[in-house]
């Protein structure tokens, strides 16, 4: 699964390509040299194409959604206080998360780890024990600390960032948090 920055850099390589190959192609025009107006339209050609590719696999790309077995329905979502945009619900109270674990500031999830990992009280319990859709994503993203590797990526997928970056946060709050 790629994040909204590599899908921008991986268009933004198609584009490149296109303009220097334009570029190319009139500098071969204006120096009437012949080897420059096929190199140019060479390039505009690839670039056309990475970018088709690339805009062909994000449509098509099946990327695996994993869902709480508790939450088989969706609430509305519900604005966020923060004014950081909507946080979905589900019927349980989990929260798809939209921040990755280094978004969080430690101070803000070290409260929730400690109910969780400490005095072992179950997510559930701790989602139950908040209404503020904040919090309850913060209780959910302290609950993927300890998944594995294939749940978390399923469940952060609304996390803007790439998988190997999300893995490294986690372990790194894991260690910063006494969690690991």
């Amino acid at each position: 699964m790629i994040g909204r920055q590599q899908r921008i850099r991986f268009l933004s390589v198609g584009a490149v390509c296109f303009v220097a190959g334009l570029f190319l192609l009139l500098l071969g025009l204006l120096l009437q040299k012949l080897a420059l107006k096929v190199i140019g339209p060479c390039f505009m050609l690839s670039g056309v194409t990475w970018t088709c590719m690339i805009l062909l696999a994000i449509k098509f790309a099946k990327i695996p959604q994993a869902t709480p077995e508790q939450a088989p329905a969706m609430e509305p979502e519900t604005d966020d206080e923060s004014g950081r945009g909507r946080i979905r619900l589900s019927e349980s109270g989990f929260v798809d998360p939209t921040l990755c674990f280094c978004e969080v500031p430690p101070a803000a999830m070290r409260p929730w780890v400690e109910k969780r990992y400490i005095e072992h009280v179950s997510t559930m319990e701790l989602l139950a024990s908040t209404h503020d859709p904040h919090e309850k994503e913060i209780v959910s993203i302290v609950a993927m600390l300890d998944v594995d590797e294939g749940t978390l990526l399923g469940v952060m997928g609304g996390v803007d960032k790439p998988d190997q970056h999300i893995i490294q946060c986690r372990e790194d709050v894991r260690k910063l948090l006494g969690v690991a």
